[in-house]
């Protein structure tokens, strides 16, 4: 049984102007994966060493239903010496109903901004909204998986505007405590992970497994 926490009432969640990272991920056949790395920044500027790997793959497509797995990694290093990832959130081309069928960290779902002026149609999140909030996420060298399900009229499923949310971000130049967004390194996504980045994630991957075939009750956003 899949319970709803949020619905929204709107056409789509397509953005007129779109700025140079708005790449986006169309997932037609089962399959369909994306390895994006995602550069972080604070007030516009990209900070060294701060960052975020994310890979998603279409398991699933029937009669308009997508089933999305997602796996994060928290990849700050070097003059990044602390930051939290608290989520992803993203815009989808077409009407949909969004469920979470599995997360142990981004387990609740949002609309609204979620850093830096960004607007997201949905947004994954292990905080009480877009932006964050509490102590929960990705910590440097912590993975996480988790399962989506998207209802569609559409043939196929199209994201865009890719963001991750990054908070207590502490660094050497930089300062301490502040807050930014990940984006997409280049405005270009890379289709095939990289056999060094799937060694890195295996041991994320192993328990994301046991965890999905758990499956957790799902929880849902209805952007109609």
């Amino acid at each position: 049984m899949k319970k709803l926490i949020s619905s929204i009432v709107a056409a789509a969640t397509m953005m007129f102007a779109l700025p140079a990272w708005a790449v986006t991920f169309t997932f037609t056949n089962p399959g369909d994966s994306y390895n994006v790395p995602l550069q972080g920044f604070v007030d516009g500027e990209a900070i060294d060493g701060l960052g975020v790997l994310m890979t998603f793959n279409l398991v699933s497509a029937n009669d308009g239903d997508f089933v999305v797995d997602y796996g994060a990694f928290n990849t700050s290093g070097g003059n990044t010496l602390d930051s939290l990832f608290s989520g992803f959130g993203f815009n989808v081309a077409s009407p949909f109903v969004l469920h979470i069928l599995a997360g142990p960290v981004f387990d609740e779902l949002h609309t609204g901004q979620i850093s830096s002026g960004i607007t997201v149609g949905a947004c994954v999140v292990s905080g009480n909204s877009c932006s964050g909030g509490g102590n929960e996420g990705l910590r440097p060298g912590q993975f996480t998986s988790g399962r989506l399900l998207f209802e569609t009229d559409a043939p196929f499923l199209q994201l865009s505007n890719l963001t991750g949310r990054l908070r207590a971000i502490d660094t050497v130049n930089d300062g301490r405590g502040l807050s930014g967004v990940a984006l997409p390194e280049g405005g270009f996504p890379v289709a095939v992970p990289e056999p060094s980045t799937w060694a890195m994630m295996i041991l994320g991957f192993g328990a994301a497994g046991a965890m999905l075939r758990r499956r957790r009750p799902a929880m849902s956003l209805a952007r109609l």
